[in-house]
């Protein structure tokens, strides 16, 4: 089994503060297993970390979920092609 990914401890610092739900990925794991979820996401859910860490997020998806947008979603997910561009400016 690879080694699994875990987000540097600087970056969850900053997700266990901020009032979104967050949680990370490892897509170089098969099936994509959850590395990380932060506070909030325990709190909005119910679900604790320990119940999330190595479970893919389908299982989040209830009864009246709509199968067509998860089919798009992951159609262009998995295109892995550029969606656009954007620019942030300076305020001078």
């Amino acid at each position: 089994m690879p080694d699994t990914f875990l987000p540097p401890s600087a970056l969850t610092e900053v997700f266990d503060h901020i009032s979104n739900g967050v949680t990370i990925a490892d897509a170089t794991q098969e099936d994509m297993p959850l590395v990380y979820a932060n506070r909030t996401f325990e709190t909005v859910t119910g679900y604790g970390s320990d119940d999330v860490i190595g479970r893919n997020c389908r299982f989040l998806q209830g009864s009246d979920t709509d199968n067509e947008a998860v089919e798009t979603i992951r159609h262009i997910c998995n295109r892995r092609t550029k969606l656009g561009d954007s620019q942030l400016c300076r305020r001078d």
